[in-house]
């Protein structure tokens, strides 16, 4: 059965995919392991393009793209998505983040995208913050008044 939301696999050339405004840069090692394991096993999971005025970019498979680069691919797997910079920025965010593990301040670059994502997209999660976000949090009323009750004497 295919649905005709399920994204389709496609090969585009590596010199087609830009890369601009990542949040983090490639490791060295772990584009190595690829560049050993690539000529052997090939690209195993593609990479995801935005598509923008007729130009790709990446979003996610960085590694992968530059593995691909020093082996001397002409081309790999990618899904092509339509979606808007803030959708593609979520993709880049997310699939980091189920990734392999991250360093702390990987970690924490990522968690902050993830937060401003979330807040763009629902304001009124923003404008909570210090004592407002405390109040709404805990009722420091006493258990009777917070319920509405009325103690007895």
């Amino acid at each position: 059965m295919t649905r005709s939301n399920t994204p389709q696999i496609t090969f585009l050339p590596v010199s087609d995919i830009q890369v601009r405004d990542r949040l983090r840069d490639t490791s060295e090692a772990a584009v190595a392991a690829l560049e050993a394991s690539i000529p052997e096993r090939g690209i195993l999971s593609p990479l995801q393009v935005q598509l923008v005025k007729g130009t790709y970019y990446l979003m996610d498979g960085l590694h992968r793209l530059e593995g691909a680069r020093r082996c001397g691919l002409d081309e790999v797997p990618v899904i092509i998505r339509n979606c808007s910079m803030r959708e593609a920025r979520n993709i880049e965010v997310d699939t980091a983040l189920a990734a392999a593990p991250l360093d702390s301040l990987s970690m924490a670059v990522f968690l902050a995208a993830q937060k401003d994502l979330y807040e763009e997209e629902f304001p009124e999660a923003k404008a909570a913050t210090g004592a407002d976000l405390v109040a709404r949090r805990w009722d420091t009323r006493p258990p009777q008044q917070a319920c509405g009750c009325i103690a007895k004497p």
